[in-house]
């Protein structure tokens, strides 16, 4: 069953959403340590660093349109995160946007939110007129990489950050020429 993108809903994330988006990460890690084998998100992100993304505006709520169930989150911003080498980046001083903590309920994944979630990520880069959106992952899950690649994201750099070897993604955009309506 996929979900089509008009089934959700996507807002800025209130305080108010800030303990179950929470929860959502630390389901979402639990998972992935019970399913992969992989620890990074074990404990989850700092519930405190977190809580002030939140409060910046950086974090999203998605939830399902019929009724406000919250099924996924993630949080971006033209910040990068103080862990990411920038001159490993093409084009590091251009406007980016970073996309983090993208989330999904596991009972959830592989239905269509998660690449709903990217695309308004790509909208929203667009309308800030940022030349790309980045991000990073961990090497070790394999999945992860795949589905970005299918997503047309492709891999940029490689380094050490948070005890762990990472990949760098990116998918860069024409902000001349493109308009919000050829992004998916």
């Amino acid at each position: 069953m996929e979900v089509a993108p008009d089934e959700l809903t996507i807002h800025r994330a209130s305080p108010a959403d800030a303990e179950t988006l929470y929860s959502v990460l630390v389901e979402c890690g639990l998972e992935m340590r019970d399913r992969l084998g992989l620890t990074h998100w074990i404990p989850a992100y700092p519930r405190d660093l977190f809580e002030k993304q939140v409060a910046k505006g950086w974090v999203f709520a998605v939830e399902k349109r019929e009724d406000a169930e919250i099924m996924a989150t993630f949080a971006v911003s033209r910040e990068a995160p103080p862990y990411i080498d920038l001159s490993l980046w093409d084009g590091a001083g251009e406007p980016s946007l970073y996309l983090a903590h993208l989330a999904v309920l596991p009972s959830l994944q592989r239905i269509g939110i998660g690449r709903a979630c990217v695309a308004a990520v790509e909208r929203l880069a667009l309308e800030r007129s940022c030349r790309s959106v980045r991000l990073d992952v961990v090497e070790r899950h394999t999945e992860l990489h795949a589905w970005y690649l299918r997503l047309d994201y492709r891999e940029v750099c490689r380094y050490e950050a948070l005890g762990n070897r990472m990949l760098g993604f990116e998918k860069t955009f024409d902000t001349t020429s493109r308009s919000l309506d050829t992004v998916p």
